[in-house]
């Protein structure tokens, strides 16, 4: 059981817990008082895919620990932003920044430090969340 709808004259349930191209079944039931009925048929439901990728088209240092990445803006309008993640000397990928705005296509990152390999890669997001495949990676050693 995922919802209970209390209104009897609802006609609509919107399921917003699920992930791009995913399949789910769904079957409801109705109830009054302490009585509930048989499920219903199943239905059976695919999510879309996810949002293609943004090309993560250069990165490099502006200055001394300061590293610039540059991307394409996605075409499709429902994004509203971007997200960065960078992984260091091959580790972990770890949230970096948000950047706020289809059309704003950069980011500087001024955390960087030398000696260490930095790793960069884009994700694209819309209002509701859904998001795009993660761009390919561009790394870059801090010499």
């Amino acid at each position: 059981k995922i919802a209970t709808i209390d209104d009897r004259y609802a006609t609509h349930f919107v399921d917003s817990k699920v992930s791009p191209n995913q399949v789910y079944l769904y079957t409801f039931t109705t109830y009054s008082l302490l009585q509930e009925s048989l499920p219903g048929s199943v239905l059976k439901v695919r999510t879309r895919a996810s949002f293609n990728p943004v090309e993560l088209i250069k990165v490099y240092m502006s200055d001394k620990g300061i590293v610039k990445l540059l991307w394409s803006p996605h075409q499709n309008p429902a994004i509203s932003g971007y997200i960065v993640e960078r992984k260091i000397s091959g580790g972990e990928w770890k949230y970096l920044a948000q950047v706020k705005g289809r059309l704003m296509p950069e980011f500087i990152d001024k955390s960087s430090a030398i000696g260490y390999e930095y790793s960069y890669r884009i994700v694209a997001r819309s209002s509701a969340d859904i998001r795009s495949i993660a761009s390919n990676p561009i790394s870059l050693k801090i010499k």
